[in-house]
């Protein structure tokens, strides 16, 4: 715990961005076990007690709120890999949803800090330009963010319900021919919960409206009308022959 508070220090320092990583991979390698892995920040911790453990999860999640904050008005793709691949991948359980929510990450995964040319907000839908550099660059960086999001969002909805839950009752187990319900039990604060699956869902409903209204706007499909008009004008310009006739359209007489 007295290791985390001091990395929650250093990282608030305005330091250069190679220390700052230096300091963030002793963090991350610290909770992993030096091993490459997906982790929760409590793995290893044994009898802590339930202070130390609120203790924890409030130094870890101020190192993440300014991992965030970097994240938030990042400049550059490199330093966004980063930080999604290395310093934000963890595993989260159902009592961080609150901190999550504090966090505001999928947001911020979504708009970055909004401005224009953000470029987590430029993820999204973005004419990519192809055959160069900068496209592949783009590319990446925006396939990296788009399944960090997903991925987190889906170990999310995986946390809402205690697995133990939907195991079967010991009589059932006995009786193979008898069906057994029971209630799946929360393991979280449900509004929480419903907040934060609000939050990823109605980013990904704005997403699919923007789809369709860009496609919309790309393919206007067929104006028959103009279509009629051109084939009239080659009717009165040349003679018709029989498959020609034939293969005229209702409207066309």
């Amino acid at each position: 715990m007295t290791g985390l508070k001091i990395i929650a220090d250093l990282v608030q320092l305005d330091a250069p961005q190679y220390i700052l990583e230096d300091i963030l991979n002793w963090f991350c390698a610290a909770l992993r076990g030096n091993k490459n892995r997906i982790a929760h920040y409590m793995d290893d911790i044994k009898g802590e007690g339930t202070y130390l453990e609120n203790k924890t999860r409030m130094y870890f999640f101020q190192i993440l709120a300014e991992v965030v904050k970097r994240l938030r008005v990042c400049k550059w793709t490199p330093t966004i890999k980063y930080l999604l691949r290395n310093t934000l991948e963890w595993k989260f359980m159902g009592r961080d949803h609150q901190n999550l929510l504090e966090l505001g990450l999928l947001k911020v995964l979504h708009t970055g800090d909004g401005s224009k040319d953000n470029l987590l907000r430029r993820c999204w839908g973005k004419n990519l330009q192809l055959g160069t550099k900068q496209h592949l660059d783009e590319q990446s960086t925006s396939r990296d963010v788009i399944e960090y999001f997903e991925n987190l969002l889906v170990s999310i909805i995986a946390r809402i319900v205690d697995p133990s839950s939907l195991e079967p009752e010991p009589s059932a187990k006995k009786k193979k021919n008898q069906l057994s319900l029971r209630k799946a039990k929360s393991v979280i604060n449900e509004d929480v919960s419903e907040t934060l699956l609000v939050q990823g869902f109605d980013i990904i409903f704005k997403e699919l409206n923007r789809y369709v209204k860009i496609m919309n706007n790309l393919f206007r499909g067929i104006d028959w009308s103009t279509y009629v008009k051109s084939r009239t004008a080659e009717d009165a310009s040349k003679s018709l022959n029989r498959d020609y006739l034939q293969d005229r359209l209702l409207d066309e007489e």
